[in-house]
């Protein structure tokens, strides 16, 4: 479809700057369509494949003009004219010469952005000829009102005007205000970012939107020595004064604790030795750092984290998250960028869980694979490398679900096949480096997915020889090929049983 010079449709009715489906055309009516939406398997955007757009096509050539006639029923986008009025939407033309050129009003090399679509709306008759136009929008610094400047025709003066505002987080806002020359909007989400409005006039029964983008820019804020937790709690009180955690060495269990109590006491230990430079011991009684299990008041995975000056407690509604709240008081010491003797902890009173139960971090390992490989690293990025980057970015967020692609290609195969990813001053992971992140991830609470390309990006079968790369395709192998998927399912098996 792609190298056929397609003819492409994007409709939205959502307008969130995210969500939309797409339908591609050649002219001998092959399609390619997908919704893109959130997907809770994924626990991700997504563009969902499985999805087929309802449609009737007539497809005529009359040189040197390619015809099409396409018709979709409003129930399969799904869209109510009548009763939504607004609908974003694109239409490109590819056209395919050295590179791919998309043909459309915002032109742009290869991918349509959803923020550079039109508005489609619907009226039972013409609006007229009255018009709107933004002579200054800007957000409040620091501060979250929006300042939108206009002028307009006069007959629309005082008439509604639906407010709809997108946001850099893609989040949406929706009011309806009395058009006036200056209008004000509170309460806006301040963000760095790509922001859309949409004014939508009204007049009578009939429409009319006008919209455009605005980046805002809020200033570069110094982040050290901030109280800030991540991701930001729910609840957080901040005191007086501070808990000298290197003055203490006394980690305080239930007498009942269970094995994974146990593992979380040891794992948090390891951090507090590297903060405090004491060795935390675990004990039922005396002073120090209490961790407990006791869900009341809490959501799954939530915590509470109570620090006073002479003592500290950490309550988990379940194990994770009293793992959880380790993590937190981890991040507490980390506040005071000075180095000091008594590695004070912010006195506080923290309560948080998380508003999604599966926390997602997608990771695209760098493949070093060549001539096949596009993002080769100067140096090594060892399991030590990819270990502590996890536990920076993943467990320092609380992210509990982990889909890691392009290990495939780091990794020795011989024992499959000797051409099999062949490129042996590149494979620098081994197995033993598998179960490690494989223990890792059980011992922080991810779950881990290994994810190995098949039919695009499988670069690790390509060294088989040409037989086994898709015709016409540089770094596409062959799924046709009659041992491609016992080779995959090979590398697949030694992956699940390693991790």
């Amino acid at each position: 479809v792609w190298q056929d010079d397609s003819l492409e449709v994007f409709l939205s009715p959502q307008m969130d700057n995210e969500n939309f489906l797409q339908f591609v055309i050649n002219a001998k009516g092959c399609v390619m369509d997908y919704r893109r939406e959130y997907c809770e398997v994924a626990c991700a955007i997504r563009n969902k494949y499985e999805f087929n757009l309802e449609h009737t096509q007539d497809i005529s050539y009359q040189s040197p003009t390619l015809n099409w006639n396409i018709a979709f029923p409003w129930k399969a986008i799904p869209f109510e004219p009548a009763k939504e009025r607004l609908l974003a939407f694109q239409l490109v033309q590819n056209w395919y010469r050295s590179e791919l050129n998309s043909v459309c009003w915002a032109p742009t090399i290869r991918n349509i952005h959803p923020w550079t679509f039109g508005l489609l709306y619907f009226n039972q008759r013409s609006f007229g000829a009255d018009e709107l136009k933004f002579k200054q929008i800007f957000l409040e610094e620091p501060g979250d009102t929006l300042y939108v400047e206009v002028e307009y025709s006069p007959e629309l003066s005082g008439s509604t005007v639906e407010f709809l505002l997108v946001a850099p987080d893609k989040s949406t806002r929706r009011e309806k205000l009395s058009l006036t020359p200056e209008l004000q909007v509170p309460g806006v989400k301040n963000q760095n970012g790509l922001y859309t409005l949409t004014l939508v006039v009204h007049k009578g029964d009939n429409i009319k939107p006008f919209a455009l983008n605005f980046t805002h820019r809020r200033p570069i804020r110094q982040p050290f020595y901030q109280k800030q937790l991540f991701p930001t709690p729910k609840e957080c009180t901040w005191g007086e004064g501070s808990f000298p955690a290197a003055k203490h060495h006394r980690l305080l269990l239930p007498k009942n604790a269970s094995e994974r109590t146990c593992l979380t006491a040891r794992l948090f230990a390891e951090k507090l030795l590297g903060f405090t430079g004491r060795r935390y011991e675990t004990e039922t009684t005396g002073s120090g750092i209490r961790l407990a299990i006791d869900p009341s008041g809490l959501k799954a995975e939530g915590y509470r984290l109570s620090v006073k000056p002479d003592s500290v407690l950490i309550t988990g509604a379940d194990e994770a998250g009293l793992f959880y709240g380790c993590v937190s008081f981890i991040q507490l010491l980390k506040m005071d960028m000075r180095c000091s003797a008594d590695a004070p902890a912010p006195c506080c009173e923290v309560r948080d869980w998380p508003d999604l139960p599966t926390r997602l971090a997608p990771l695209w390992h760098p493949n070093n694979i060549k001539p096949h490989a596009g993002m080769p690293l100067k140096e090594s990025a060892p399991v030590d490398f990819l270990l502590n980057f996890l536990d920076s970015f993943m467990v320092g967020n609380k992210m509990n679900s982990l889909h890691l692609q392009g290990l495939e290609t780091l990794l020795p195969l011989d024992d499959i096949h000797p051409n099999l990813n062949w490129s042996p001053e590149k494979r620098y992971y081994t197995e033993k480096d598998l179960r490690r992140l494989g223990q890792f991830c059980r011992d922080h609470f991810i779950k881990l997915t290994i994810a190995v390309a098949a039919g695009g990006h499988d670069t690790m079968i390509l060294p088989m020889g040409s037989d086994f790369r898709e015709k016409g395709w540089q770094n596409t192998g062959n799924v046709a090929h009659p041992d491609y998927e016992k080779y995959y399912f090979a590398v697949a098996d030694k992956f699940i049983r390693a991790t």
